[in-house]
């Protein structure tokens, strides 16, 4: 009965969303029902709308705020992955935003408008050519501008945005926040990305940053920033179905842990040998494949523990 609740209240905010996409304009949906954890009870309302203020096509923008979470509530930017199914990734984290009264907001880069990883994962920094797109194009270019009509909307005082992504997802991210990280960025985590853009200027282009707009700067700045680097310890299929096996990709390990390890202690080299502070850890979630879902919890502890303490029971 509980799962039917909840499927039928996202069945109406797909329908809502939809017609949002025809025309750009707020709808709500309000859920009141059980988690399936049987401990947070669902009370605030999953919105969407179409955000299109920026120099690129329109992006439809998912997000869920709790009753609780006030003008000064932390809010969360959550990136999908390949499937690019923002509805799922914003229901997996509603008991996670219920628990740690958070505004979760999810972005949806749909296959039609960001074809393949070019105009998602890797951020739409090159067209189809091969050429530097414009700046203010790029994928990555949307997310300040994003996050600053959804506070206007939900009018928030909260100057920060703490970003997560997941699978693909933790792509787009770790490359964010590498070449054009939003002004307003507070914490990320990268959890389970496939492969990486590593922090290397001696590995070409995508799975390092040569031949790239990247200049060693940014780089370093990259390194200073608080990144978390966030691995499930049974995401190591080499065999898994959406895994890049390309030659760059094998490159840095034979599945998402291992990869997600190097790159990490890449990261870790390239800062000490630019005698610099690195700003990054490496957290693990036992147990875990490739689940955003379960991958959650984690990643909210990361994101807000040290701030709020624990979270709501």
């Amino acid at each position: 009965m509980i799962h039917a609740l909840i499927r039928a209240g996202f069945a109406l905010v797909v329908a809502a969303h939809l017609a949002a996409c025809a025309t750009p304009r707020a709808d709500t949906s309000t859920i009141k029902t059980q988690s399936d954890a049987g401990a947070v009870v669902q009370t605030g309302e999953v919105r969407t709308f179409v955000f299109g203020d920026w120099d690129g096509l329109e992006i439809p923008v998912w997000s869920y705020r709790p009753a609780a979470a006030r003008a000064d509530a932390p809010i969360l930017f959550v990136f999908h992955g390949v499937g690019r199914d923002a509805d799922r990734y914003l229901r997996e984290w509603i008991p996670v935003a219920e628990r740690w009264g958070v505004l979760v907001v999810c972005p949806e880069f749909s296959a039609a408008s960001f074809p393949g990883a070019r105009s998602y994962n890797l951020g739409r920094v090159f067209d189809e050519n091969g050429q530097v797109n414009r700046t203010s194009s790029w994928s990555f270019s949307a997310i300040e501008p994003m996050f600053q009509a959804l506070r206007q909307r939900e009018g928030m005082r909260t100057a920060q945005v703490q970003i997560y992504g997941h699978s693909a997802g933790a792509q787009f991210v770790h490359r964010l926040m590498m070449f054009a990280p939003p002004a307003s960025a507070g914490r990320a985590v990268v959890a389970n990305a496939g492969w990486y853009t590593r922090p290397r200027m001696d590995i070409d282009w995508p799975y390092g940053g040569k031949g790239a707009p990247l200049s060693q700067e940014q780089l370093n700045a990259f390194l200073r920033r608080d990144v978390t680097v966030l691995l499930g310890t049974a995401d190591n299929d080499p065999q898994h179905r959406s895994l890049n096996r390309e030659p760059g990709a094998l490159a840095q390990g034979p599945h998402r842990l291992a990869r997600g390890e190097l790159y990490f202690a890449e990261a870790a080299a390239a800062a000490q040998a630019a005698q610099m502070p690195f700003g990054w850890r490496m957290e693990y979630a036992p147990g875990v494949g490739h689940d955003n879902g379960r991958m959650a919890d984690f990643a909210a502890s990361l994101l807000f523990g040290a701030n709020q303490g624990r979270p709501r029971s």
